[in-house]
């Protein structure tokens, strides 16, 4: 009780002697009594949050419950000591009550408030600018103010009445307008700094249970919610940081680490003579992070290095792919070559079944005594893969394809040019030799076309036509695919 007097005593001294008091009463025995009231209010508002909180959480997928976790701390330990309080008191009336050097006390008056101090109170609560808070609070416009004196605090220098009321204002607006004033504690260094409300109640606090399993620490902070003269809205919180070790013989319902949040809104009174807080409203838990020990760990079955550990990923998301084809007519005197390249995407989510779509481009020549074709090709592609072993490894294939193609035709020094579509039905095997890599064989299985030629000399003409398995324009081709 003796320690907590001589706080109380220290206090109520800084306040007089820096001039920056919360505007207790002129003696010492009525500020005291106000301060404890104050006080006690203050930590009363904490612990009702601490008593009354109702757990507010979505549905939780952790195979730990939240409750838990909150279990691990007793709520006598978030107790805010009284010092702490103090610097939060010290810290909010800082910000919000004038003292009298900024005032100017006499020189203006403080109609139906009880005081000059309220007066301009009142006018920082529901001012929007400087200029309302000068007419507010003086009842003149800021070219009437004029005046100067001799300021103790600074040397007795000259400092105007205009600027001193500024500097007031400035620090109650900002306070009631929510910008963030910190107080430092101890531990603020190691634990980062508080950005988030204006002001920090408590160190941080690092307190084991009785076999060192689990620690916590936790930040105290309250805000100014709201200021309509002399009602005040605060939001006061505790945050609490949870870190366990987890013991072999723990399972995935033990709590490993996490955050839980204490809130809740306090209404109250802040004049010149009366700062009151009451009972916290709706007060409530929410976790910010939960994170549950491993399930406990079983020995592993042993690898049998016989056994072939396959390919993974069956089905590769994408591929590019590069392929050779080669083609035979006329008993085999007539050869087709071809070079191609492909880019395939997988549109579904299977292992056992890939649909892919894509786009192929290649280039042919075909040579027969003295006639020689060439070709470019080029169009979209879908294509379906689906298991033939049952490893997955060997898959068959079957696709549609369109392309545009051009090119030209040379017949013994006679040119002609064509243009035309291709749509070609066709099937295949995929092979999967790596994770990263494939071998592919692809071959037509009908194929429709349209050509337009332009010969050199003579009008233009048109052959369409239909035709089965591979041939000379269509010849089988080898792939090999990359998995991106």
């Amino acid at each position: 009780m003796k320690k907590k007097s001589n706080i109380i005593f220290l206090y109520i001294s800084l306040i007089l002697i820096c001039n920056t008091s919360i505007g207790y009463a002129q003696n010492q025995a009525d500020g005291d009594k106000r301060f404890k009231k104050a006080l006690k209010g203050m930590s009363g508002a904490y612990s009702k949050m601490y008593e009354n909180a109702v757990l507010v959480q979505p549905d939780n997928p952790k195979t730990c419950k939240a409750e838990s976790l909150i279990d691990v701390v007793d709520k006598k330990d978030l107790k805010i000591s009284s010092s702490r309080l103090i610097s939060g008191l010290i810290g909010m009336a800082g910000s919000l009550y004038p003292p009298n050097n900024y005032l100017l006390t006499g020189d203006y008056d403080k109609g139906e408030f009880l005081s000059q101090e309220d007066r301009a109170m009142n006018a920082a609560s529901i001012s929007s600018s400087f200029e309302e808070f000068i007419t507010n609070f003086t009842g003149l416009n800021i070219a009437d103010i004029t005046a100067s004196r001799l300021h103790p605090e600074l040397g007795n220098k000259e400092v105007k009445d205009i600027d001193l009321l500024r500097r007031y204002y400035g620090s109650a607006s900002s306070f009631i307008g929510g910008d963030w004033v910190e107080i430092e504690s101890e531990n603020m260094a190691e634990y980062g700094e508080n950005s988030e409300f204006n002001v920090d109640l408590s160190p941080t606090k690092y307190v084991g249970n009785d076999d060192g399993k689990c620690a916590f620490y936790s930040k105290s902070k309250i805000r100014l919610k709201k200021y309509d003269y002399p009602m005040v809205i605060w939001e006061i919180r505790t945050e609490v940081f949870v870190d366990c070790v987890c013991k072999e013989e723990d399972n995935n319902s033990k709590v490993k680490k996490g955050v839980f949040v204490y809130s809740s809104i306090v209404k109250g009174l802040f004049t010149s003579t009366k700062e009151t807080f009451e009972q916290p409203k709706n007060p409530i838990i929410t976790i910010k992070s939960l994170e549950c020990c491993p399930d406990k760990k079983e020995e592993p079955p042993k690898a049998d290095l016989n056994e072939d550990a396959g390919i993974n990923d069956l089905m590769p998301d994408q591929t590019i792919g590069f392929g050779a084809g080669v083609g035979f007519a006329q008993d085999f005197e007539e050869t087709t070559f071809c070079f191609s390249a492909e880019y395939l995407y997988q549109i579904n989510s299977n292992d056992e079944k890939g649909l892919y779509v894509g786009a192929e481009a290649s280039y042919g020549n075909t040579s027969f005594g003295d006639f020689s074709s060439s070709d470019f090709r080029g169009g979209p592609k879908i294509q379906y893969n689906f298991s033939g072993v049952p490893s997955g490894e060997t898959q068959f294939v079957a696709g549609i394809m369109a392309n545009y193609a051009f090119g030209s035709n040379d017949n013994n020094g006679f040119k002609d040019d064509f243009t035309g579509i291709i749509a070609c039905v066709y099937g295949g095997v995929n092979i999967r030799i790596s994770e990263d890599w494939s071998i592919g064989g692809q071959f037509p299985i009908f194929i429709y076309e349209s050509f337009t030629f332009k010969p050199e000399f003579g009008e233009d003409f048109e052959i369409d036509g239909t035709s089965l398995f591979i041939n000379k324009n269509n010849p089988l081709k080898i792939v090999i695919r990359r998995r991106l």
